[in-house]
């Protein structure tokens, strides 16, 4: 098992969003993930290690929630991912944070803490872990039915070899290619805004909920000012939302194909493709 160059790339991004105080927590999960093969276990390790004594320096609790944050939203964007390969891209990640990680003083790491949980004793990150570990077996189990099923209905067991789409729909749900990377500049934003400064666009990439339609749109992002709707989510500190774009509003900006705007549901008709 390899990992590809996009896979690599996006490791890198987020290991520079990645505090260093955090690689004995990676470490941590990859060495529960490997004596148990559950990604949720590796979870529920590091949001058990939160009110533990393994971190209890606000420094400690930043890089844990860096840990805990990367592996949450690396389960939830791919719920059967095999745990070799989480393994792999933990094994990696501790790599890329050693060299480009972020110290404590780039970025004032244990204010960032106090400042964000003040007195909670509850890690920020890994909640609902039984619900996540029930959407985790159902899944697995649906795809290992999957064949069997394809068989019993005159189909072979193979892999379905339906053509891939051609285009893009009119719209379609979208999601931040780096949660981690998205965060980190919602923050950036929070703190220039209550220093009383303007806030200073970045493009953040994006790519296709739907794993068929991600060839498609391997240069979209949504631009923290010039995209109406991503403001809304400064101050959001919780798992970010998922949301719909229109191919309509799309244009070109730094290279980029920029929405004019985002949805939070699907308020327009997908029924036809450009």
């Amino acid at each position: 098992m390899s990992l590809t160059a996009s896979d690599m790339q996006r490791l890198e991004r987020d290991a520079r969003g990645i505090a260093k105080h955090s690689l004995s927590y990676i470490a941590d999960a990859q060495r529960c993930l490997r004596d148990t093969r559950d990604p949720i276990a590796g979870l529920a390790l590091l949001s058990a290690l939160w009110s533990s004594g393994h971190a209890i320096r606000d420094n400690q609790k930043a890089g844990l929630e860096d840990a805990g944050q990367w592996l949450a939203d690396r389960i939830r964007r791919d719920i059967t991912i095999p745990p070799e390969r989480l393994a792999l891209e933990l094994g990696w990640l501790h790599r890329l944070v050693t060299t480009h990680g972020e110290s404590g003083d780039d970025r004032g790491a244990a204010d960032r803490t106090r400042r964000q949980h003040p007195g909670v004793r509850r890690a920020p990150f890994g909640e609902h872990l039984d619900q996540l570990r029930d959407r985790r077996a159902n899944a697995l189990a649906r795809a290992e039915a999957a064949p069997a099923v394809h068989q019993a209905t005159g189909g072979s067991a193979g892999p379905s070899m339906a053509p891939r789409p051609r285009c893009l729909p009119d719209a379609f749900e979208v999601r931040f290619a780096s949660w981690q990377l998205a965060r980190a500049a919602f923050k950036r934003a929070r703190d220039r805004r209550k220093q009383g400064k303007v806030i200073k666009d970045r493009l953040l990439d994006v790519i296709p909920v739907v794993a068929e339609l991600q060839h498609l749109a391997a240069d979209l992002a949504c631009s923290v000012l010039h995209t109406d709707g991503m403001l809304a989510l400064v101050d959001h500190t919780d798992d970010l939302p998922t949301f719909w774009i229109a191919v309509a509003d799309l244009a070109l900006r730094e290279g980029k194909r920029v929405p004019a705007r985002i949805f939070f549901a699907p308020s327009i008709t997908s029924e036809n493709s450009r």
